[in-house]
């Protein structure tokens, strides 16, 4: 389940990280409320925030809006693809597929297989300038947020150390 991943090791400003517990994409994992939380995100990119348009990277026209519904269909999984795309852009290494993993205990390591940085931590750093630049700081309250199902809501009030579908290695 998406959750707020605590005595990690680095400091982010004393924010929440957020973090999901298994994989999310084309042919993973996908538990519902693990995909709310990267619905969520993605949308607070590209929609609520405006964040993503401002940088040069507009909402996908072909596409519909995300909903933070927990299905990871095909909305889901091009936004999840056009974001690396977007990071790729931008001179971040990530790997180019439809799959988000769960980081680590430590938000800036790599993967051993891919050599590239977990998208995970990508998006939420990226949701995180976001919030930074919106009139309204919502994002440390995400849990209690109108527009977010109580299934998500009641996850991210949990607190663990780490995500038991982060795999050493990958």
């Amino acid at each position: 389940m998406a959750f707020v991943q605590g005595t990690v090791p680095f400091n982010l400003d004393g924010r929440k990280v957020y973090n999901i517990d298994y994989s999310v994409g084309d042919g993973q994992h996908n538990r519902k409320d693990d995909v709310m939380l990267v619905q969520k995100l993605l949308r607070f990119v590209f929609y609520e925030t405006g964040y993503g348009p401002k940088k040069g990277f507009p909402v996908l026209s072909d596409v519909p809006d995300i909903a933070v519904d927990g299905a990871c269909g095909p909305t889901t999984r091009r936004y999840i693809v056009y974001f690396k795309q977007c990071l790729r852009k931008t001179g971040y290494s990530v790997y180019p597929d439809a799959i988000i993993l769960p980081f680590g205990p430590d938000v800036t390591q790599k993967s051993v297989v891919t050599k590239t940085a977990y998208t995970m931590a990508h998006l939420l750093e990226t949701a995180r300038h976001a919030d930074d630049e919106a009139p309204l700081k919502s994002l440390e309250l995400l849990a209690n947020q109108p527009d977010v199902p109580p299934e998500l809501s009641n996850s991210l009030k949990q607190v663990k150390p780490k995500a038991p579908g982060y795999r050493p290695g990958t």
